[in-house]
C-alpha cells in the first residue's frame, strides 16, 4: 500500500500559513500526521508515525501539546539525535533524495545554545523488524503554583 503525504508543508491551521504551507492553499484543509490521543490511567500515550522530514532553518523535531481537560497545559517539541538524522537522510530511500538537514540541534532556534540537549532529545531504540521506537518521559505540572517537578534522574522535563 502506498502512502501519499505532503512534502515540506505543514497542514492544518498555522500561525503563519504562507510560510508553513509553502503557499499550498489546500494545506489548511488537511491534517497530515496530526492526531489526538488520550492518556491511559498510567498517563502513557502511544502513537505510530513516520520519521519527520526537515525544513530550512530547523532541526528535525516533533511538536506536541498536552491538554488537561479542554485547556492546553504544555506545548513543546522533541528532537532526534543529529547522528541518527544524518544516517536516516543518507541511507533511507524515502529520505535520501532530500539531502542532509541544514540545521543541527546545537544551532536550532529553539534548543540551540543549550548546554545539555538531553532533556529535549527522544530516546530511540531499533526494533528487530527495522522499526524504531522513540520515547520520552515528560512531566507536566497541573498547578503552576505547585513546586516544579523533576524526572526520576533529577532532570527537569522539557519546557515549551
Amino acid at each position: 500500500m502506498a502512502i501519499a503525504f505532503a512534502v515540506r508543508v505543514y497542514s492544518g491551521n498555522s500561525p503563519n500559513p504562507q510560510m508553513c504551507s509553502g503557499g499550498d492553499a489546500d494545506a489548511p484543509n488537511h491534517l497530515y500526521f496530526r492526531g489526538t490521543r488520550t492518556a491511559g490511567d498510567d498517563g502513557r500515550v502511544d502513537f505510530d508515525t513516520c520519521y519527520p522530514g526537515w525544513y530550512n532553518g530547523r532541526a528535525i523535531h516533533i511538536h506536541f501539546r498536552v491538554y488537561l481537560g479542554n485547556d492546553i497545559s504544555a506545548t513543546s517539541q522533541l528532537f532526534f539525535d543529529d547522528a541518527l538524522n544524518a544516517e536516516i537522510f543518507a541511507d533511507h530511500p524515502d529520505y535520501s533524495e532530500f539531502g542532509q538537514p541544514n540545521t543541527t540541534n546545537d544551532v536550532d532556534n529553539v534548543i540551540g545554545g543549550e548546554d545539555d540537549l538531553t532533556p529535549y532529545l527522544l530516546d530511540v531504540a531499533r526494533m528487530p523488524d527495522g522499526a524504531m521506537l522513540a520515547s520520552k518521559v515528560i512531566g507536566v505540572r497541573t498547578d503552576l503554583n505547585a513546586d516544579s517537578c523533576t524526572l526520576g534522574n533529577g532532570m527537569m522535563p522539557p519546557m515549551p
